[in-house]
């Protein structure tokens, strides 16, 4: 599921910059689609 990532951080009140680094590091799954867009597992947003 592609999201924007300003969108997306909204939703878990956080910041794109956050999630770009817990992506990065592993804590998240998901993958950087575009410089903007983000595709994670529908499972890891529950």
């Amino acid at each position: 599921m592609d999201t924007l990532l300003p969108a997306l951080a909204l939703e878990l009140r956080t910041t794109d910059r956050t999630l770009r680094r817990a992506a990065r590091q592993g804590l998240i799954r998901g993958s950087r689609v575009s410089p903007r867009k983000f595709d994670m597992p529908l499972a890891e947003r529950l």
